[in-house]
């Protein structure tokens, strides 16, 4: 149903106007859900201002709005109505741009959300994991979320667990270079230039396991590969990553893992914070020839 605002009021005070069958309570979960939009953009704040002449509609639910038989194919650290946290594992694509249907995280993730809700919400992305990469990974369920994140996501506390060859010369620092690609995909650290883009990682360290160390990592920045190359260029690579110097006695699966991420909520303004401990298998080595499960 559209209606239009004939002066300027608050979305509620006018919800209530045009349907005044309808209670405080339902209409705030109709605006929760997402059932609510203003102009054609989805609007979620019932204190929210309209001005005369907007165009105000409402999809009001079916009785019927989860499915709650159908199982997420990853699991779920944190879930509220307008955004999901999940355990992106590794070896998966977080989103495969070049062939769209080919079954990345983001395809699996929003299938999965689909089906949940009977096709009234999908996912977005906020941001991305290497595919040898495993941990948190944030998806909106609005386009609006989506903006609302990514236009504060340096604010974000984004914090990993690393498990390296060697043990670095000190036990905290902070490693800043420039980062560039070369033709073959490779990132590496170079002088300051144009086209290089300036990296900033934290560390510390944790514990020493036998000829290995794990450490806590923290970005500053965001760039592609940042951890794996400043890992690198420490002296101490991340087991499993060839890629980037480390030796190939192991299984090459990566031990870099997203445990953290705090930051403000785009819709409820509270302090949100992600945290989940140390994966069973992250600490185990395997030999090249022998199975890893």
């Amino acid at each position: 149903m559209k209606f239009t605002s004939g002066s300027n009021k608050r979305l509620i005070d006018f919800l209530i106007e045009v349907q005044p069958e309808l209670s405080k309570e339902k209409i705030k979960k109709t605006l929760r859900y997402g059932y609510v939009s203003c102009n054609g953009e989805v609007i979620y704040k019932a204190t929210d201002l309209l001005k005369k002449g907007d165009i105000v509609e409402v999809i009001f639910p079916k009785k019927q709005q989860i499915n709650y038989k159908v199982k997420s194919p990853f699991k779920i650290a944190f879930e509220d109505d307008y955004l999901i946290v999940m355990i992106k594992p590794a070896g998966i694509l977080t989103i495969d741009y070049d062939n769209p249907d080919n079954p990345s995280f983001y395809n699996l993730a929003d299938e999965f959300i689909q089906e949940k809700t009977l096709g009234r919400q999908k996912l977005y992305i906020v941001h991305r994991l290497d595919r040898e990469v495993s941990g948190l990974l944030v998806l909106a369920k609005s386009e609006n979320v989506r903006h609302a994140l990514i236009e504060n996501w340096k604010k974000t506390r984004k914090k990993y667990y690393a498990l390296v060859e060697g043990k670095p010369e000190k036990e905290s620092g902070t490693i800043a270079t420039w980062l560039k690609e070369n033709e073959a995909r490779l990132v590496y650290s170079t002088t300051q230039q144009d086209d290089a883009k300036y990296a900033v990682t934290h560390y510390k360290v944790i514990k020493e396991i036998t000829d290995h160390t794990l450490i806590d990592l923290e970005l500053e920045t965001g760039r592609k590969n940042q951890l794996r190359v400043h890992m690198s260029n420490l002296g101490c690579p991340i087991t499993g990553d060839r890629r980037y110097g480390s030796k190939d006695k192991y299984v090459r699966q990566i031990r870099l893992y997203s445990y953290s991420l705090s930051f403000i909520h785009p819709v409820t303004n509270e302090n949100i914070h992600i945290e989940m401990p140390i994966p069973y298998w992250f600490l185990q080595l395997k030999n090249e020839n022998e199975d890893y499960k």
